[in-house]
């Protein structure tokens, strides 16, 4: 049998995400907050900002983070100990002039949407918590609790929580996103795959997503997951001509492994007159040669899942002997490790999962 090997992952700061705690939690005070429609002056500046009402517009904050015209006055503090980017940026800071400072305070300019940048202030805050349990069951607090926003790791928001943790270095939050989608379905070894009692509902960001973020490690099961979406779902992925070639090719790829498994497990076995249960297996070889000449069939595109159905399900099974049962068991199972390792290999991400362990960065 081929031996199993178990991968790990590690954000930037070489740390082991398999010591992480369980899933985080991020609650959500308040919905992206609303804007103060009228434009003010600072006490030090000429410029027109608008104030951001509500959690994030902190009095006793001593920075102001302004997008387009929009001020957001938080904690210098805060930024620091929380992401790599603004701990650099004070660290450098020149004292402001007076034409750059807002409520008395520096301002810092910067370029994301308002809604994913309030979403990461909420999170790093704590204002905001996404839920994430494998079952889909949780028991909400009840002593002193805000209301609750439950984002899915599929959702927009959580790709854009991922993206904007990334650009600033913040690696507790990106760390904790990673470990969130590996706990949803997308799988680093073949054994989580297989414990998995969900798989990841994938939205159609997902795979620019990660490649955007620079997490590798999940490509090939992302790339796997993708292969079995209808035409439709892809072209609303909207997947640049590498991602697509990669995709189309190991889709090519995979439709192979359960015929060519047929035709070296099963016919081998139906064809050798040394096989106890030969006529067992030549009986399964009829059975499922009728779904391989199918041409409505595109599920070979699931091997793993297609393999594993067959190992626990097929009835001609319950004719063997036990030496065959055992044996054609065995085969399966080695077939599964093999597809499994190939994975980063048949997509063209690179040669073995170990290449891709080094570092998610």
């Amino acid at each position: 049998m081929i031996p199993v090997q178990k991968i790990k992952l590690y954000d930037e700061a070489g740390e082991d995400l398999e010591s992480l705690p369980g899933p985080i939690h991020l609650q959500e005070t308040q919905k992206p907050q609303p804007i103060t429609k009228t434009s003010v002056q600072g006490r030090s500046t000429s410029m027109n900002i608008k104030r951001l009402c509500g959690s994030l517009y902190h009095k006793d904050g001593n920075v102001v983070l302004v997008v387009a015209d929009v001020g957001l006055r938080v904690h210098a503090s805060v930024l620091e100990g929380n992401t790599g980017f603004f701990r650099d940026l004070f660290a450098a800071a020149c004292p402001p002039r007076p034409e750059e400072t807002f409520d008395g305070c520096p301002i810092i300019p910067v370029y994301d949407g308002m809604e994913g940048l309030t979403l990461f202030l909420g999170v790093m805050y704590g204002y905001t918590y996404v839920l994430s349990f494998p079952s889909g069951l949780f028991k909400l607090p009840t002593s002193g609790c805000r209301p609750i926003l439950n984002i899915s790791v599929n959702s927009d928001e959580f790709w854009t929580l991922l993206k904007i943790a990334t650009k600033y270095a913040a690696f507790g939050i990106r760390r904790s996103c990673i470990k969130m989608l590996s706990q949803a379905g997308y799988a680093v070894t073949l054994k989580d795959y297989d414990s998995s009692t969900t798989r990841p509902g994938l939205s159609s960001g997902c795979l620019n997503a990660l490649q955007e973020t620079n997490v590798r490690v999940l490509l090939p099961v992302t790339y796997y997951f993708l292969c079995q979406q209808t035409d439709a779902f892809i072209e609303e992925c909207e997947l640049d001509n590498d991602a697509l070639m990669r995709l189309y090719r190991g889709g090519c790829k995979l439709a192979k492994v359960w015929p060519e498994f047929v035709a070296k497990e099963i016919v081998k076995r139906a064809q050798d007159r040394e096989t106890c249960c030969r006529p067992i297996f030549k009986q399964a070889f009829d059975s499922v040669s009728n779904l391989i000449l199918d041409a409505n069939l595109n599920g070979f595109v699931a091997p793993l899942l297609y393999l594993l159905r067959h190992q626990a399900d097929m009835s001609f099974e319950r004719g063997l002997c036990e030496r065959c049962k055992e044996d054609f068991q065995d085969a399966m199972f080695e077939e599964r490790e093999r597809v499994w390792t190939s994975l980063p290999r048949v997509f063209g991400i690179t040669n073995t999962w170990e290449e891709l362990e080094v570092r998610v960065s």
